[in-house]
């Protein structure tokens, strides 16, 4: 087919081009050849594997030959063969003249190149160092501003840092500049963070400022950001509007969710929505949500926990992670005590009522759920996450006389159930495994 009134055409084992009048435009001489395309097109002179590239009109660049070449719109890439005795170099060519030398990286984004080298060059026209790097178009354009080191390019804006006093900006695809900040940060597909004279904001990809530069920190926290400032936190909206009341620490845990704490050295974590609203309840431990539920541990004893929902509210019983005799799957000390009394009474001979109703082998705890900043010396397994409206749940208890086999009756088992969302137990805490 015709790529810009030129046809390849094959004849006794080598190529050449027609024009639309099906003229000879480039007589036959090459082995392999592509389309043409922005002026450029690749051929192999012989069957070593090197390309070269041609012009439309005819001319070869016959002096650079390459392991690779890219065509994209109107920009070549040829990567340079290395019996060249180059290490991963490229050239970059735009017809008819435009040509960049022997870089070491290019970078394609969309419809822009991003290109790099280690070594700074000196302007003769200035004096002044001249960092290579360079953002062109794929149609050759070059959109970097001279003595600018691009840091990173993100949707199709380029971060770019002035060389001499090392203030950023953003540089668009069409040229436009934004104001210059200390330090610019992505921090999702619309916004960025900006810094000056130590203030943080939020400036979004218009260049509009969102959260004004007037705080000490801003974090994301979902669809919010978490704000600082004089040594207190809040959560706020993407406008910078205050959502929750101000707390001495605030941090993201998931699903729009944070946890918080009144003060900075407190060990009582309280939970906020993605309203900004607290829930009532108090923690030692919050876990992340999972399908709108968290696991919570009991502020004061870590040895029991709960689930609550997404409103805050406690859907579970406290699950104590003590150790205890269990009656038909549930912790019952009391029962364990008076069977325990007729054991004895009954010599040993047998054991009363029986102590449990195994489904499974109980089998030796071997790793447990912890958290940073609770007491090691306490072992515990918070039950799982919520997958497809379901979670296990755990209790760790010590076997019956019956079950003791050569461990002894101070072993430590974890047995196993299931709870729903709704909180109802629906596979009771006799397995020793549920999958």
């Amino acid at each position: 087919p015709f790529a810009e009134n030129r046809a390849a055409v094959l004849k006794k084992v080598k190529w050449g081009f027609i024009d639309e009048n099906g003229k000879m435009a480039i007589k036959r001489e090459y082995y392999e050849v592509s389309d043409f395309q922005g002026g450029l097109a690749s051929v192999q002179y012989a069957r070593d594997g090197y390309w070269y590239l041609i012009s439309i009109d005819n001319y070869s660049f016959g002096n650079r030959r390459y392991d690779t070449i890219i065509h994209i719109d109107s920009i070549a890439i040829g990567q340079l063969a290395r019996g060249e005795g180059y290490e991963t170099r490229y050239n970059i060519w735009k017809y008819p003249h435009g040509f960049i030398d022997d870089v070491e990286s290019v970078q394609l984004y969309d419809s822009l190149l991003l290109i790099r080298n280690s070594i700074w060059s000196e302007d003769k026209m200035t004096g002044k160092t001249k960092p290579s790097a360079l953002i062109i178009t794929t149609n050759g354009r070059e959109v970097t501003p001279e003595f600018f080191i691009v840091d990173s390019l993100f949707q199709k804006q380029i971060i770019i840092t002035e060389c001499e006093k090392s203030k950023q900006a953003i540089l668009t695809v069409d040229g436009k500049v934004s104001e210059w900040y200390s330090n610019i940060y992505t921090m999702d597909t619309e916004h960025y963070k900006i810094v000056k004279r130590d203030k943080v904001g939020v400036m979004n990809t218009e260049f509009q400022i969102t959260v004004p530069l007037a705080f000490s920190s801003v974090q994301l926290a979902g669809d919010n950001y978490i704000l600082g400032q004089d040594s207190f936190f809040i959560l706020a909206d993407t406008t910078g509007r205050q959502l929750s009341i101000p707390f001495e620490w605030i941090t993201y845990l998931n699903e729009g969710f944070c946890t918080a704490k009144k003060n900075w050295d407190d060990t009582t974590f309280l939970i906020i929505n993605p309203r900004g609203e607290v829930f009532p309840g108090e923690y030692a431990h919050v876990f992340p949500f999972s399908e709108g539920i968290a696991r919570v541990v009991k502020l004061g004893d870590f040895s029991q926990y709960a689930y609550i929902n997404s409103n805050g509210k406690q859907i579970t019983p406290w699950y104590n992670r003590t150790v205890s005799y269990i009656d038909d799957g549930e912790p019952n000390v009391f029962l364990g005590i008076f069977r325990f009394f007729m054991a004895i009474a009954s010599l040993g001979v047998t054991e009363f009522m029986g102590w449990f109703d195994s489904k499974a082998p109980p089998h030796e705890v071997k790793a447990h759920e912890s958290f940073p900043g609770y007491n090691s010396s306490f072992d515990y397994f918070y039950g799982s996450d919520f997958h497809h409206g379901l979670a296990i749940i755990s209790v760790k208890r010590k076997p019956s006389w019956s079950e003791r086999e050569d461990n002894g009756p101070t072993t430590e088992y974890t047995f196993v159930g299931v709870v729903d969302s709704s909180g109802k137990q629906v596979v009771k805490t006799i397995y020793n495994s549920i999958s």
